[in-house]
């Protein structure tokens, strides 16, 4: 099916891409087909309680019985102009809410980030498949919620940014796919913006998707291909699934609802047959 979405924007640096030496899915086009993929890791956050037993850094957060995250980057430190902190979730209805606020004494925002594996690497990865979460992001001019990868090991380290949202921007998203090198202090990059207009991503649930083979990633909205970039050779990596409600990314926070959410109904992980 054609997509009905109008691609506007493209910039795309130089990336290196593996050769081939296996046989691989052809490059798909058009809508995901999950009739060749099996559910390998899902959280529905459907638990009665959240659980956390020490603070708020590296701290296991329960969810469905069978799922641990941890509530905070797993190389430690915070990004945007919000702390990730261990309150800022709950569950209600089969959902998961990140709140944002404001302390009122000290003027200081407050937010949360998930991520499925630990500063130890330890928790889910999974290299290749298929990648989605339903999601309601919040909108306003500062609000930036996410839900991506990172690579394990850590350097270099891939990140694939499913979606990558600016609440000032509500008929716009981002996907991204960068590789981190320390050593060489790099970023190999593939950015790419899809306008969904007049969709207002603010106003309703959407499932956002990424298939990830040796040679390709696809990104998906709602199940319809977005863009395609050929994959970096050290994004071949098993990867691990992070969410996040951050604020800022240079826009201040003058348009952000206090309290206001990212609300997620479900993540889910496929793998290829």
């Amino acid at each position: 099916m054609k997509s009905p979405f109008r691609i506007v924007a493209c910039v795309v640096t130089a990336i290196e891409v593996a050769s081939p030496t296996m046989a691989q899915p052809q490059a798909p086009q058009g809508d995901i087909d999950l009739t060749d993929y099996d559910l390998t890791w899902t959280d529905g956050f459907n638990g009665a309680k959240l659980n956390f037993t020490d603070g708020y850094r590296h701290t296991p957060f329960v969810s469905d019985t069978s799922v641990a995250w941890i509530d905070h980057t797993p190389w430690g430190g915070d990004f945007g102009d919000a702390a990730f902190v261990g309150t800022a979730f709950s569950m209600s209805g089969g959902f998961l809410n990140i709140k944002a606020w404001r302390d009122p004494a000290t003027g200081k925002w407050s937010s949360g980030l998930l991520s499925s594996v630990d500063g130890n690497g330890n928790g889910f990865k999974q290299q290749y498949g298929y990648f989605e979460a339903r999601m309601k992001v919040p909108g306003g001019l500062g609000t930036w919620p996410a839900f991506w990868l990172g690579g394990y090991p850590a350097n270099p380290r891939a990140e694939i940014d499913v979606v990558e949202f600016y609440g000032g921007s509500p008929t716009t998203f981002h996907q991204n796919v960068h590789v981190w090198d320390r050593g060489k202090q790099t970023s190999a990059a593939a950015d790419h913006i899809s306008d969904v207009a007049p969709l207002d991503l603010t106003h309703d649930f959407h499932i956002y998707g990424v298939t990830i083979f040796r040679d390709f990633i696809t990104f998906y909205l709602d199940g319809v291909q977005q863009y395609q970039v050929a994959t970096p050779t050290d994004a071949n990596q098993p990867v691990g699934v992070l969410v996040n409600y951050a604020l800022g990314s240079g826009w201040g926070e003058s348009g952000v609802g206090d309290p206001s959410y990212l609300v997620i109904d479900w993540v889910r992980v496929y793998k290829h047959k």
